[in-house]
């Protein structure tokens, strides 16, 4: 039932960006700043850590919606994979004679996003909220609860701050990932390409 919820919202959050778009590129330009272009942003490689969670992560960017007087705000996608591990309870044992222990619980997730970015030459802040198709890898061994959300899809939302220190190639990067499915944050490193406004 939530999982219908979900979707749902999804679909709704699409349609609105949709229609947006589709308004930014009907309106005549003199009357708004923002416009409606197809362009690729850039893709990044990120890996990040927080005590009991790491996560290695692959993302690219593509703008829908770009404003004439601030070149640096941009409306689009993200699409990328998400790969994390935190620590958790892993089922151990034969059954009838099992035992919790805890253990590094993996996931693997496909996203898809509408996003926006303010890109400046130091700093670039990314802002997403959308949907992923959550994964468990080896569910076997996990417990119940964990189980229950394996090959579903789920909400998701989060940030990305990148401090650049070689352009929009290489950096340092701070993540917030919150989902319906397992949320996750880290501090790391991020390597890709990226236009420069």
């Amino acid at each position: 039932m939530v999982n219908t919820y979900v979707k749902t919202i999804y679909l709704a959050v699409i349609s609105c960006c949709i229609f947006q778009l589709s308004g930014f590129a009907q309106q005549d330009n003199s009357e708004t700043n923002f416009y409606a272009e197809a362009d690729f942003k850039g893709f990044q490689i990120d890996a990040s850590t927080l005590i009991f969670v790491n996560s290695l992560c692959v993302a690219a960017d593509f703008d829908f919606i770009k404003n004439k007087r601030t070149p640096s705000l941009s409306f689009g996608v993200r699409t990328g994979a998400d790969y994390y591990g935190i620590l958790g309870d892993v089922v151990v044992g034969e059954p009838g004679n099992t035992a919790l222990l805890s253990a590094t619980v993996e996931f693997f997730d496909v996203n898809i996003c509408p996003r926006f970015t303010a890109d400046f030459k130091r700093i670039r802040l990314d802002l997403y909220a959308g949907g992923t198709y959550h994964s468990v890898i080896k569910p076997e061994n996990k417990t119940s609860e964990v189980k229950t959300k394996d090959g579903k899809m789920f909400f998701k939302g989060g940030l990305d701050l990148k401090v650049k220190l070689y352009g929009n190639y290489f950096g340092l990067l701070g993540k917030i990932v919150l989902s319906s499915g397992e949320s996750f944050g880290g501090l790391g490193i991020f390597a890709g390409y990226g236009k420069e406004y």
